[in-house]
């Protein structure tokens, strides 16, 4: 009986490590200030854009280092020359990072998307923002899936 208790005491120890070792990799890895990071989304877009509209991706990252920021859209099935906008940052700290997508109406002009990106320094406030109009017309494309986002690119000689 004593054999069986620790038979079963030690398959118990084999899934609970198991079972932390899966729990640990579904949390999925953390940011490093070092590696390139991401802030994308994929969703169909019409045009003239709907009302009102309004998409946003939020992330919490670590930052340390220059970086390249890249902000970005593309029809899904033309990922070549997608329209971009690129500026090079110094960043230390927390920073939350917004990718939001908006309908937008300028004067006289049916209505597309402004996609903005910022970051902003969760201890000082400071934040730094890009702007990018998604319109049919500069992409030469029409309603569609599209992706669209911003990457940080760590940037190793300053």
């Amino acid at each position: 009986m004593t054999q069986r208790r620790s038979m079963r005491s030690l398959a118990a120890a084999a899934l609970a490590g198991a079972a932390l070792a899966l729990a640990l990799s579904a949390a999925g890895p953390v940011a490093s200030a070092s590696a390139d990071n991401w802030n994308i989304r994929t969703d169909w877009l019409r045009f003239p854009a709907p009302v009102n509209y309004t998409n946003c991706k939020i992330r919490y990252i670590k930052l340390n280092g220059r970086y390249d920021w890249i902000v970005y859209y593309q029809w899904t099935t033309d990922p070549y020359g997608h329209p971009s906008k690129t500026r090079t940052l110094q960043l230390h700290g927390r920073y939350r990072w917004l990718d939001c997508l908006h309908s937008y109406a300028p004067p006289g002009i049916i209505m597309y998307y402004m996609h903005r990106s910022w970051l902003r320094n969760e201890r000082t406030g400071g934040e730094v923002l890009v702007k990018q109009e998604v319109d049919e017309l500069g992409y030469g494309h029409g309603s569609g899936r599209y992706e669209w986002g911003s990457r940080l690119v760590h940037r190793s000689n300053p």
